[in-house]
């Protein structure tokens, strides 16, 4: 024969109730703690995009990731590292986030892709004014020559299937963009691969380039791929990456994206 008592009952739903009530608690309060937490951010020399001048990390997407973490009031700290060093603190969970990543499906393995693009780069051929090199689009015709690469960069799928295929006589890498235009003056390469804004920006900026031959971009460009906020994967499931898309999309959405960009072009600093 069971017995039952309202009494206890009570006691028991009541127990169940405060016991939820404190895990939701909880919950809420690590919540709160997470949010207030820094995520370290990392970003590389890559101008106009991305660069560092004194203490002051700056640059048109800097300013874009800035507004965005804003948005969800994320606070964060901005680091500056070498685009190598940066991709292997990304493995090692040593950051919590990377931008201006193009993607690659190798890593996927260690690194979350935003699915909002943050910016579109356009990569592009560069030679010395007076140096005449036959091209009409097709990258195989510029396989001969010797040719200068950021270090661990990507170009865009065509560049990179060949350059996976041993298809280019010689490939210089270095991790400085002012290097590799150095080089190209001094004929030590016959071509520099770089961004279509960013590599002649880094060009107007050398401090001797009165002493450097003018250069000039080959037409047509190799291709536009677009760029990405990656985020450690430890930080899968945290929900980080879905709020950093929402908030990209609604400042693209409202203008405040656009008036970023056209800030810098008003300041003649994007090229045309």
């Amino acid at each position: 024969m069971s017995y039952f008592s309202p009494y206890l009952n009570c006691k028991r739903i009541n127990f169940v109730g405060v016991y939820l009530f404190l895990v939701y608690a909880l919950f809420m309060q690590l919540e709160v703690i997470a949010s207030e937490q820094k995520l370290v951010i990392a970003m590389f020399d890559f101008p106009p995009y991305e660069y560092k001048k004194g203490d002051r990390i700056d640059g048109i997407s800097v300013r874009i990731v800035k507004a965005v973490f804003k948005k969800i009031d994320q606070p964060i700290e901005l680091i500056e590292l070498p685009w190598s060093r940066a991709l292997l603190y990304l493995k090692e969970n040593k950051i919590d986030g990377l931008f201006e990543v193009l993607w690659k499906k190798e890593r996927t393995r260690y690194a979350e892709y935003c699915k909002e693009i943050l910016m579109n780069e356009t990569a592009s051929l560069f030679t010395k004014s007076m140096v005449n090199i036959p091209y009409t689009g097709n990258l195989v015709e510029i396989t001969p020559y010797v040719i200068g690469v950021r270090q661990d960069f990507s170009y865009g799928f065509k560049f990179d299937e060949l350059r996976e295929k041993g298809k280019f006589k010689k490939l210089v890498s270095n991790v400085d963009s002012e290097h590799l235009l150095r080089m190209l003056n001094q004929n030590y390469i016959d071509i520099v691969i770089g961004d279509k804004y960013g590599l002649p920006y880094v060009f107007k900026k050398i401090k001797d380039i009165k002493k450097l031959d003018p250069i000039k971009r080959l037409s047509p460009d190799i291709e536009s791929t677009p760029s990405y906020l990656v985020f450690s994967k430890y930080l899968l499931g945290s929900g980080i990456a879905e709020q950093f898309d929402a908030a990209l999309k609604l400042i693209k959405n409202n203008g405040e994206y656009q008036a970023i960009i056209n800030q810098w072009e008003n300041q003649n600093i994007i090229l045309e």
